[in-house]
Parts: structure tokens; C-alpha cells; sequence
């Protein structure tokens, strides 16, 4: 379009670059059409449970990320849906018009709720966020490592809980790296849970976890009392057997 024409008095044109409707990017915007891909004008049919839908985002909030599935039907992807790990900044990493495929978690008239999440459809005896306590000691696997923290795969879960690089040892750490690698089995402290964005704060400086063991639950408690009143030579073979 030629701006010079867009003056006061001149009709306005309105165009569209989907490739359905017949538009298309020079080879000057190629870079950007490799990126997304057009969704449909109209959905054939509305997404069911547990299939894949593709779509553009809209929006994101508080709320979650609003995607635009076609001109009528648009889903939501809750905060707690949008990673496996925690998404600092949803605007940031789903910005206005990116390409996004997800499973359909929930589908109310024309209401759909997807999930970005790899777990999604994982054992659904696991754990969930909201299933999980402060203070509790949980088992996990280094999932990945970042300037600023450790994410860990908790056993048991569906969750990924970040360590902040502040709650990995007593003093500063110099180098994350040399004390933390993806795939390391590691034991940790529940120090908050947002159950609404997934979020979940861990600890994993030793002195957190000194004389507590995965699992220190109310049967864990209860386990314990148990133990003490065990004679003094079995609760030694014990220890012995919790260190191996």
C-alpha cells in the first residue's frame, strides 16, 4: 500500500496476508512466514478432549495465554499449562501472533482449554501442584540447569519446580554448573507452591535436608515414632540401609 494515499478524504483498504484467503509475504517477509503457519478461516469441527489444536496467541494475562483458534473459537492456556517449568514472563515468551499447538484439556460449548506441557496425559495417579505441601522433602531429577536456578523433575509428580541459584547452597555459588547436571538425582525441599501458576520454590541447600528423608510426610512422622521406639541396633541397620 502506498502511504501517500492513506491521506484524509481517501478510502481506506483493509488486507489480509492469510495464504487461505489468497494473500501471501514477499520475499522480503519469507523469514517470517517460516515461523507460523495459517490457521483456518473456520474449524471443520470444534476440538475434542485429548486431541491437538493449532492456533495464534492473542493475548496474555494474569489468566493465562488466549489463542485464537479460528475467526469464532478461541482456547485458553492457564499459566500452569504453558511449560513443564515455570514461565517467568508469559508476554515475553508467547508474544501477540506466535504459532502454538497444544492438547485440548477441557472443551464447554465453544470454551476450550489447551496445554502446552509434555507431561500432559502423564500417569494421573501422579501428583499435581496443589497436591504438594510446604516443607515437604521430595525426590527429583535435574531437568535442566540455568544461570539462575535448577529446574527438577519431581518423582512422583507432574511438576517441575524451580531452585533459585540463592537456595542451592550455604554461600554463593560460583559456578552452577559444577555442582548441578541434567539427569542428577537430587532430594529437596518444598518451600512454596502456587497451585494457580504451577509454580513450585525449592531448596536445595543441604541444610534444609539434613536428618529428613523423600517422603517425610504425616506417615513419614508417624513412621519415625515408630522407629524410635525400635531397639538401638535396628535403628543403626536402618540408617545404614537409608544411606546405602
Amino acid at each position: 500500500v502506498d502511504s501517500s494515499s492513506l491521506q484524509a478524504g481517501l478510502p481506506r483498504v483493509q488486507l489480509c496476508l492469510r495464504s487461505s484467503k489468497g494473500g501471501a509475504l514477499s520475499a522480503g517477509g519469507a523469514s517470517a512466514s517460516s515461523t507460523a503457519t495459517s490457521a483456518p478461516e473456520l474449524l471443520a469441527a470444534t476440538p475434542t478432549v485429548g486431541t491437538v489444536a493449532k492456533g495464534y496467541v492473542k493475548r496474555s494475562d494474569a489468566k493465562g495465554v488466549f489463542v485464537a483458534l479460528d475467526r469464532k473459537t478461541d482456547a485458553r492456556i492457564k499459566l500452569c499449562n504453558l511449560s513443564d517449568g515455570f514461565v517467568e514472563d508469559p508476554a515475553a515468551a508467547f508474544p501477540e501472533g506466535m504459532c502454538v499447538e497444544g492438547k485440548v484439556l477441557a472443551a464447554t460449548g465453544d470454551k476450550l482449554e489447551l496445554s502446552l506441557r509434555s507431561a500432559t496425559g502423564a500417569n494421573p495417579k501422579w501428583r499435581s501442584a496443589s497436591d504438594l505441601k510446604e516443607e515437604e522433602i521430595v525426590g527429583g531429577r535435574v531437568r535442566r540447569v540455568e544461570a539462575y536456578g535448577v529446574f527438577v523433575d519431581l518423582t512422583g509428580c507432574n511438576v517441575v519446580g524451580l531452585a533459585h541459584i540463592s537456595e542451592l547452597a550455604e554461600g554463593k555459588v560460583k559456578d552452577i554448573h559444577a555442582l548441578f547436571r541434567p539427569g542428577q538425582t537430587v532430594q529437596a525441599k518444598v518451600l512454596s507452591v502456587n497451585a494457580e501458576t504451577g509454580k513450585v520454590s525449592l531448596s536445595l541447600k543441604p541444610a534444609n535436608l539434613e536428618g529428613q528423608a523423600a517422603g517425610d510426610n504425616e506417615e513419614g512422622q508417624a513412621a519415625k515414632k515408630q522407629k524410635r521406639s525400635q531397639p538401638a541396633d535396628m535403628d543403626e541397620e536402618m540408617a545404614e540401609d537409608e544411606e546405602m
